[in-house]
């Protein structure tokens, strides 16, 4: 069986065991949001203040498909998180794949009605592509490999998914670094269609009366007043993954470690701001499992550099 078919197979056979879970009611833990703010946004009873469109109105379209609500959301989580191993796949083997899938923030994420494994795929949609160019040192010699077309199409392609991440979940707008992997005369190809969608979502939030990002930070920062102090938010820092170690994924410190020496080590400037950016945006609102799985893909890109090195090395 050809490697393709393989991952089409495995692609197929989570999608499956995801969306074979049982799922009778919205589960309080994660889905809170979902029938008090995802379903009457899409119904057009109002507009959801903290998400961008792109949820609402992919919610709305697969409900015309299935006419259920709760079938349609757990469809998007479900093929969300499947699809998103092509991308994995393509950014880093078998490797990453295997990393991805005995992570327990990724099969909640595929469970659960949230906008993150939505945002999730789009993320990775979106890395991919500039992987594919050549990132950061490798692109300037595609350039001039007359491949240019080719990377042109897909920089616009990595713009888009960005743009729809960000139109799918605000800390998304870190994925403005993956214009660090770009030559400045190449950028504007990235930069055009991404702050194209991201001004869109800025337009309609304040056609609507909210803040440039919604309100959910105004939310959980602004109004908690003295609550996240600097101190706070530092110690936020350090607690939470401690905490994420300790309550679902042991591996995650290790990993983590191993994952950012090597993107540090290889000059992966794009992927490490990216990281850290959106591990530190966890630090500013509150603890959950499912913000950590943004973190994950400069992990596994991060880890499967590591061990490629290995296994390269062994082999000399």
């Amino acid at each position: 069986m050809k490697t393709t078919h393989k991952l089409w197979l495995l692609i197929f056979i989570v999608f499956c065991m995801i969306w074979l879970i049982p799922h009778s009611v919205p589960n309080y833990d994660g889905d809170t949001d979902f029938p008090w703010n995802f379903v009457p946004a899409a119904k057009g009873e109002h507009t959801d203040q903290y998400h961008g469109f792109v949820y609402t109105y992919t919610l709305k379209a697969f409900h015309e498909v299935w006419g259920d609500w709760m079938m349609a959301g757990r469809m998007i989580s479900s093929l969300a998180m499947a699809l998103s191993l092509f991308f994995i796949f393509r950014l880093t083997g078998w490797t990453g794949v295997i990393l991805l899938l005995i992570s327990p923030v990724f099969w909640w994420c595929g469970y659960h009605m949230t906008t993150d494994a939505l945002a999730w795929v789009f993320m990775c949609g979106a890395v991919c592509p500039i992987w594919w160019v050549g990132i950061e040192r490798d692109i300037y010699k595609r350039f001039e490999l007359n491949k240019e077309r080719t990377c042109r199409k897909l920089l616009v392609i990595s713009a888009l998914f960005a743009g729809l991440a960000f139109c799918t979940r605000y800390p998304m707008v870190l994925l403005l670094a993956l214009a660090l992997t770009i030559p400045w005369r190449k950028a504007w190809l990235f930069l055009a269609p991404f702050l194209s969608l991201v001004g869109l979502q800025v337009i309609l939030n304040l056609r609507n009366g909210f803040g440039i990002l919604g309100n959910n930070y105004q939310m959980n920062v602004v109004q908690k007043g003295t609550a996240l102090q600097i101190g706070a938010i530092l110690k936020n820092l350090w607690v939470f993954p401690i905490r994420f170690m300790a309550e679902a994924w042991p591996l995650f410190g290790i990993l983590f470690v191993l994952a950012f020496a090597e993107l540090i080590r290889q000059r992966r400037w794009g992927l490490i701001i990216i990281g850290a950016g959106l591990l530190s945006t966890i630090s500013l609102t509150f603890y959950a499992m499912r913000f950590f799985l943004p973190v994950m893909l400069p992990v596994i890109v991060g880890s499967s550099l590591f061990i490629g090195r290995l296994n390269h090395e062994n082999h000399v």
